[in-house]
C-alpha cells in the first residue's frame, strides 16, 4: 500500500518514499494533486493467468477469467472512521469499471 502501508483515519502526503513497494510509484507517474490522501494504493499486474489474485467484494468472488494479459489490478483502501474495517475500490485493465467493497466503511 501506498503512501501508508495501514490506511486509517488519518491523510498521508502523496510523494514520499516505500520501503514495502516492489517498484517506487514514482516510476508509474501518479501523482495527488488534492494533497494528503486518506487512501493507500496498490497495484498488480502479470503476463498470463497464473498470477490473477482472488478478490472477494461484499461476500462473493470476482470473476476476474476476462481479464486477458497483459493485465493490471489497482485497489485503493481506506478505513476512514479508524474501525480496522476497510473500504476497497477495485480497478481493472478491460476497463470494466469500478468494483467498491464495504463500500462507506
Amino acid at each position: 500500500m501506498y503512501p501508508a502501508a495501514t490506511p486509517g483515519a488519518f491523510k498521508t502526503q502523496w510523494g514520499g518514499p516505500c520501503s514495502s513497494c516492489v517498484k517506487p510509484w514514482s516510476a508509474l507517474t501518479v501523482e495527488a494533486k488534492g494533497g494528503p490522501v486518506a487512501f493507500g494504493y496498490a497495484v498488480i499486474s502479470g503476463i498470463d493467468s497464473s498470477g490473477l489474485p482472488t478478490i472477494t467484494v461484499n461476500g462473493a468472488n470476482v470473476d476476474l477469467t476476462n481479464l486477458t494479459p497483459p493485465w493490471y489490478i489497482v485497489e485503493a483502501a481506506g478505513d476512514i472512521d479508524g474501525n480496522s474495517v476497510f473500504t476497497k475500490v477495485y480497478g481493472f485493465s478491460n476497463g470494466s469499471g469500478l468494483l467498491v467493497d464495504n463500500e462507506g466503511e
